[in-house]
């Protein structure tokens, strides 16, 4: 199965994105009852991991229940009833970029051997928390006074001299920054920018080389500078988490900081 479906067990991570509303979780999940893409679920007491081909929910009785095929190689138990007891599964789920993940205490009926080949099904009530947290690889931060970004890059030529750039946003995987005008050319795509130095809130600074992927102008017309995107390359395990560590720093005090709406499930009845 892929990382990407993997639980997630930070519970400083889980607790700044918890989804507690009653409504917020229904929306949540009326969304997932029509997604095109699978919905990963870990069940170690029946020891199944694998792939729900559809999830469907009950907003009258709050019943969900999840349909799928067991990964090649996983022996089902051999039981045609619920089981006589609760079993604890973590469901895993992406939604247009964001990660959901939400505990159930299911009641879990697993087809006898000689019908479906490796069919589950897993049936549950609404779960009491859905954690929304952003996928590592794909959401971006911008800095802000709460959670400040530095990046200084070497000049040309110049040993041991830098120059400070704005930084747009930053990822587990990348970088962006605004071109400086008075500066020689910008970078094209594929160029390399060594003896970087990369100051983040909350972490100690990083020294690091860039690959330029793109180059454009910003979307800001009152800003002619051009938008640099790179990503980073060679970071050490300490250092890429240091860099997580900023970005999940920056989605919770953004989190914090933003008004909370309140979402309100809807009926296609």
């Amino acid at each position: 199965m892929s990382p990407v479906y993997s639980p997630e067990a930070d519970p400083q991570l889980l607790h700044a994105h918890a989804v507690t509303d009653a409504g917020e979780r229904q929306v949540w999940l009326s969304r997932l009852a029509v997604l095109p893409e699978p919905i990963a679920i870990h069940c170690p007491v029946l020891g199944l991991c694998g792939f729900s081909s559809s999830l469907t929910w009950d907003p009258q009785t709050d019943q969900l229940e999840l349909v799928g095929q067991a990964e090649p190689g996983v022996q089902l138990p051999d039981c045609s009833a619920p089981l006589g007891q609760r079993v604890r599964a973590l469901v895993v789920a992406l939604h247009e970029g964001v990660k959901l993940q939400f505990e159930l205490d299911a009641q879990a009926i697993a087809p006898a051997p000689g019908s479906a080949q490796g069919l589950w099904r897993l049936q549950a009530r609404l779960p009491q928390i859905i954690y929304r947290l952003q996928r590592r690889d794909a959401f971006r931060v911008t800095p802000s006074a709460l959670a400040p970004a530095q990046l200084w890059l070497a000049t040309p030529g110049q040993a041991g001299r830098e120059r400070t750039v704005q930084v747009v946003d930053v990822s587990a995987t990348g970088i962006a920054f605004r071109w400086p005008e008075r500066a020689a050319a910008p970078p094209q795509q594929g160029s390399r920018l060594a003896r970087c130095r990369l100051e983040l809130a909350g972490t100690v600074p990083i020294d690091c080389t860039l690959v330029v992927t793109e180059t454009r102008a910003g979307k800001d017309a009152a800003d002619p500078r051009l938008r640099v995107g790179c990503r980073f390359e060679g970071l050490s395990p300490s250092e890429a988490r240091a860099v997580q560590i900023y970005v999940n720093l920056a989605q919770v005090r953004a989190r914090a900081k933003r008004p909370q709406v309140g979402l309100r499930a809807t009926s296609t009845a």
